[in-house]
């Protein structure tokens, strides 16, 4: 969770990072970032939503609550919900960590409603995060990778490192590193040190 300026700048660069893999030189860098700005494209789009929820989440948690923070609150909330019709998107504020990478944003939504999820967070389009029958939220750990129309309900965990295959719906605890597939989800391997078995 954000709670200060440093936090808020860390983690705006990993969610860069995440999205316009800007590797390289430092001019090469700034000309590839303003080209795709320029260009909208698809990885630009998915990283101003990222820019959006995360200046809501800085004014929401370190600005004061008297009437000024007030609103740049009611401000900031109604860019990140403009933002996010516009993507078709929706990620609760402060639950996701840093590095959250959206692929595919023109191909279709998103609902992220996770009580928590883990910095270098992956989704595709048509995810799906949230509650089952009025059940609390998942908790979903750090580098979990969602392939496109994932569904995770219920008040269940995914570890660490987990990568949940397309059009797989999870509904029951995983483990860390697993792969996992299928409606219902199962687990079909392991993902060890970068390898997959």
């Amino acid at each position: 969770m954000i709670t200060s300026k440093a936090d808020y700048i860390l983690y705006l660069r990993e969610d860069k990072r995440a999205n316009i893999n800007l590797d390289g030189t430092f001019w090469g860098g700034v000309i590839k970032y303003w080209a795709k700005a320029i260009i909208k494209t698809d990885d630009y789009r998915a990283y101003s939503v990222c820019k959006a929820l995360r200046k809501y989440e800085y004014v929401l948690n370190c600005l004061p609550n008297n009437i000024i923070g007030k609103i740049y609150k009611g401000f900031f909330h109604f860019k990140f919900h403009r933002k996010c019709i516009q993507c078709n998107i929706f990620i609760r504020p402060n639950t996701v960590g840093y590095g959250l990478k959206i692929q595919h944003l023109i191909g279709g939504g998103a609902r992220i409603g996770a009580n928590k999820i883990g910095n270098y967070f992956s989704i595709r389009q048509y995810t799906t995060v949230g509650k089952a029958n009025g059940d609390a939220c998942p908790v979903i750990g750090n580098n979990v990778t969602l392939g496109a129309n994932v569904t995770i309900i219920g008040d269940i965990t995914i570890g660490d490192n987990c990568i949940i295959g397309a059009g797989a719906v999870v509904v029951k605890d995983i483990p860390a590193n697993s792969i996992v597939v299928g409606n219902p989800g199962r687990i079909i391997g392991k993902k060890i040190a970068g390898k997959q078995y």
